[in-house]
């Protein structure tokens, strides 16, 4: 049934291309004399009539013209659809050449019959167009609609205003448009006028009665959307943002299909793009082992490795549940890497070396780690033993087996740290330069960044529970602040540097300036519709074990280079006593293992010397 609706179509729109050729073709000789041609030509125009219709159809068909939808027909298509009449004109004309020489033709007649058809033709087009959306519009008129503000009048809103013109379910009714470039004040984009600046919304809402505000400026920066939310909230009126072209691909939602805006489109810097063509060369076809990959950053590691095509990817983790959910969330895209769930703890030297030896992985990214740093104060030596132990252990592993490169996902607060978490995350990054000092092969790359918006245990979802709970939203100080970025962001840099490494090297991302967590309260308190003091409260808890008000991205002893991504630096390495490193970082495990606090702190001390420990450091159970 659906080949035969196609087919009929097709038929159907051959038929007016005809008719469309037909009378250009006749009204083109009359042109061409002047509306009285003689009774000959006429006998010619008659005679090759079946050729030019014939040309011109061969040639649509060879363009594709009639896999065109007419719905969404636009400038490029009528490009391709006037190539394809020029092609069926230019064979008529080669035919006619071959056949008469041209004798007793009117040259001209050709070119005036493609202008006419191309004109008629696009124009046919157009109009089904237009009736096509009268028609969905005229089947919305009967749904309740709401008045509508658009801020971007570029391409985006313009794809925003067809899509809903188009989409008999999308019951909205652009009044107006908000634009900041001057040059378009006044002027209309598809019949909608720009009626002002992002400053005069509260105006413009008042004044068209307006019920929803949509961000339509997905290329923004982030300090627009802030400005648009604030105006919004200050009008009282909801506010949307389009879907970002990631959740059109992969989630399939309609452009017309708005979203709630979110904190990511409001905190922190622009988003850093990816060299996609570097990291695809480098881990296409390749074994790629995660650890940790059911956490939230080697989740999204894993989710992005399948868009570069590696053969295969090992997924190592050591909670059941994470794996599972990991495997089954990317078993259900389309992927041609061999996709390997691995149950595994990565201090335990033999399952490493047996998944190591049966995949033999050339590129390795260890994300597993205890990251907490309330819960780590509590627990040092189990978080001595994940974080320290089990990097060492897997980076020792990753060398005895071959592999190319090592990437360690490490943190900001590793930099000059106040809490044993930063403390055992900067032992780590110790350690895996000393066993790249070992021998030559394998290459230990860290990556350092800020804190992830959306993380399991981070600040957002914790504020977001509050809010649903009816507050209080529970902020630690008032001057606290903290880099961000997003889940997808950091994996995208952990990605990113493991093109950039030469050696074992550290590399952090530009972070951008620093946001107030308080700052970070009021927003989502915004978001939420509700008003600070009214609706929900604040409270200052004070600093946790372990937290310090601002976090840093270079020990005192290091400094910035630049690499060959704009957005990423690399850190200039600091020499140190591979063999001494060794040493400690062995000692301080042992330390661990006989449960002896004081010697953890001063081995700790030995190996970071800017670790400021706090006094809350001890076990629950001491």
């Amino acid at each position: 049934m659906k080949h035969r609706g196609r087919s009929r179509r097709i038929l159907s729109q051959a038929l007016a291309d005809a008719a469309v050729l037909s009378a250009s073709y006749v009204l083109a000789f009359y042109l061409r004399f002047n509306l009285q041609p003689e009774p000959r030509y006429l006998e010619l125009m008659t005679l090759t009539l079946p050729l030019v219709i014939l040309g011109g159809l061969v040639g649509l068909a060879l363009t594709r013209t009639y896999a065109l939808m007419w719905r969404y027909f636009d400038l490029r298509d009528a490009v391709r659809l006037a190539l394809g009449l020029g092609i069926g004109m230019a064979a008529a004309a080669v035919i006619l050449v071959l056949t008469t020489g041209f004798l007793g033709y009117p040259r001209t007649v050709l070119p005036i019959t493609w202008s006419l058809a191309v004109f008629c033709a696009v124009g046919m087009r157009v109009v089904g167009q237009v009736l096509f959306e009268r028609r969905l519009q005229a089947k919305a008129g009967d749904l309740e609609s709401q008045k509508v503000l658009l801020v971007g009048a570029g391409r985006a809103g313009e794809l925003f205003i067809r899509e809903t013109r188009r989409d008999p379910e999308a019951t909205y009714r652009i009044v107006g448009l908000v634009d900041d470039d001057e040059v378009k004040g006044g002027r209309d984009l598809l019949g909608v006028k720009v009626l002002g600046q992002i400053d005069d919304l509260p105006q413009l809402i008042h004044a068209h009665g307006v019920a929803l505000v949509v961000l339509a400026a997905p290329s923004a920066p982030r300090s627009l959307a802030r400005r648009v939310l604030a105006h919004a909230s200050k009008a009282g009126v909801q506010i949307r943002t389009l879907p970002r072209i990631f959740e059109i691909v992969h989630d399939q939602v309609a452009l017309s299909q708005l979203r709630a805006v979110q904190l990511e489109d409001l905190l922190g810097r622009d988003p850093v793009a990816l060299d996609e063509a570097s990291v695809a060369q480098f881990l296409g076809g390749r074994s790629v082992m995660v650890t940790g990959a059911g956490g939230s950053i080697g989740s999204e590691i894993c989710r992005q490795l399948l868009r570069y095509g590696p053969a295969e990817l090992v997924l190592y983790e050591r909670n059941e549940f994470a794996l599972f959910q990991v495997d089954d969330g990317l078993r259900r895209a389309p992927t041609r890497t061999r996709l390997v769930p691995v149950l595994g703890d990565v201090r335990d030297r033999r399952r490493l070396d047996e998944v190591m030896a049966s995949h033999r992985p050339q590129v390795v990214f260890h994300a597993a780690a205890y990251k907490h740093v309330p819960l780590v104060e509590a627990n040092p030596f189990e978080a001595l033993s994940n974080n320290v132990g089990g990097s060492l252990t897997a980076a020792l592993a990753a060398q005895d087996h071959g592999v190319e490169r090592f990437v360690l996902v490490s943190t900001d607060k590793a930099v000059n740290p106040s809490s044993f978490m930063g403390a055992t995350k900067r032992i780590a990054e110790r350690a895996c330069q000393a066993v790249g000092d070992r021998a030559q092969g394998t290459q230990f790359t860290t990556v350092r960044f800020g804190n992830v918006i959306g993380s399991s245990g981070s600040v957002v979802p914790i504020f977001r529970r509050q809010i649903e709970a009816g507050g209080p939203l529970t902020v630690t100080h008032p001057e606290v602040e903290r880099f961000f970025m997003t889940i997808p962001e950091a994996a995208q840099l952990v990605l990113q540097a493991s093109t950039l490494s030469q050696g074992s090297e550290t590399f952090i991302l530009e972070m951008g300036n620093p946001v107030k967590i308080l700052d970070l309260a009021r927003e989502m308190i915004r978001l939420s519709r509700l008003r600070e003091g009214d609706d929900i409260e604040i409270q200052f808890t004070g600093l946790r074990p372990g937290e310090k008000l601002k976090e840093e991205l270079l020990l005192c002893d290091e400094a910035f280079t630049a690499t060959a991504h704009e957005k990423i630096h690399r850190v200039a390495r600091t020499e140190q006593d591979s063999a001494a490193v060794f040493a400690l970082v062995q000692g301080l495990l042992e330390a661990g293992q006989e449960r002896d606090l004081g010697l953890v702190r001063a081995k700790t001390l030995e190996l970071v010397p800017t670790y400021r420990p706090s006094a809350t450091l001890r076990p629950t159970d001491a």
